[in-house]
């Protein structure tokens, strides 16, 4: 392993093992996450701040991941903040070509996210309608972004449609949980809407 990849694995074993104030070692994901934040460039220091941020000591990276991969998103976009990027609405200066192009460029380098957008954006250029894009999006997007990314996203919406379960038939609940998770990960990924 390389030094620079091990001192920034390091120091962020160290800051889950202070917040949890005891020894901590890396499981296979958190290390997976934290070598791939590495060679996408996000700051020890934007993690370490998220990790600050939250009222509950993180047992693991992926407790943290959904908002340092917002964070970073949002950074490389130019717009610091709060870290989470809202859908860009469409107006007849930023038309779909122009969102597309904006998500393409806030997506990681060779990601699968960055390839489902730009394959969205080629359909787009040859004439696809917006309703077959939204079908593409649909079907693809869930498996075009971290697992950590998608487990988290399904978590936050099982968690906040728990409630109201009772009240729904298990399908209409299945079907809102499906909805609210690519709702999430749209906002994640800055992804317009198309139609």
């Amino acid at each position: 392993m390389d030094r620079t990849v091990r001192q920034y694995v390091r120091k962020l074993e160290d800051a889950l093992a202070r917040r949890a104030e005891g020894p901590r070692v890396f499981t296979q994901r958190d290390y997976r996450l934290a070598t791939r934040w590495h060679q996408e460039g996000v700051p020890v220091g934007l993690i370490l701040e998220i990790m600050e941020r939250r009222k509950v000591a993180a047992r693991g990276l992926s407790q943290v991941a959904v908002r340092v991969e917002e964070s970073w998103r949002a950074v490389c976009a130019g717009r610091l903040g709060d870290g989470e990027r809202q859908p860009i609405p469409a107006s007849p200066e930023a038309g779909p070509e122009r969102l597309l192009v904006m998500a393409v460029q806030g997506a990681p380098p060779s990601s699968r996210l960055r390839r489902l957008l730009q394959t969205l954006l080629e359909q787009h250029r040859a004439g696809a309608s917006p309703d077959a894009l939204e079908r593409i999006l649909e079907a693809e997007l869930p498996g075009a972004v971290p697992p950590e990314l998608l487990q988290e996203a399904e978590n936050e919406a099982k968690q906040t449609l728990d409630p109201h379960r009772d009240r729904m038939p298990p399908e209409a609940f299945r079907e809102t949980v499906r909805k609210g998770v690519l709702a999430r990960l749209r906002r994640v990924a800055g992804i317009p809407q198309l139609r």
